[in-house]
């Protein structure tokens, strides 16, 4: 919020009306590029599917980290990586994957977006699953170095 200061000088009747802003160097678009700085998305043909996946955001992997918690330590990678799929999954043909699920589960309760998209990920064949999760892999190596040459040019 912009504020006004007023200088009264002592050597004549003039006022000066100066005005004083606290914002940051952060606008909107600046605040838009900093979230999405190292996002980068790419797509991956498995069988004539075309998958469009994304790298997470920190609340994205936040909550892939949550849905692991609920599990023993024998289910938690396969849990992590089941959630991991099911943010980074974008599209698949070019429809949005939150499309392809009911908004009940088969008991009639309703579910969370996340786990909708899981349950989808979870029904995927695992051959399936272990090529989205590596070439998901690859695209976050890729993210990291262009990250990393960004900050090395400046």
């Amino acid at each position: 919020m912009a504020r006004k200061k007023a200088t009264v000088s002592s050597d004549g009747p003039e006022l000066e009306l100066e005005t004083a802003s606290d914002r940051s160097g952060i606008s909107a678009p600046n605040l838009r590029d900093l979230i999405f700085l190292g996002s980068i998305q790419k797509v991956v043909n498995i069988g004539g599917f075309d998958f469009t996946i994304r790298t997470l955001n920190g609340k994205q992997q936040k909550d892939a980290l949550a849905r692991t918690m609920q599990h023993n330590d024998d289910e938690r990678l396969a849990v992590l990586r089941g959630a991991i799929l099911a943010s980074a999954i974008v599209e698949v043909n070019g429809v949005a994957f939150e499309s392809a699920y009911d908004d009940l589960d088969n008991d009639g309760t309703a579910q969370t977006a996340l786990d909708k998209k899981m349950s989808i990920v979870e029904s995927l064949q695992t051959t399936v699953v272990d090529r989205l999760y590596l070439e998901y892999d690859a695209l976050t190596k890729q993210a990291n170095e262009e990250v990393e040459e960004d900050t090395l040019k400046k």
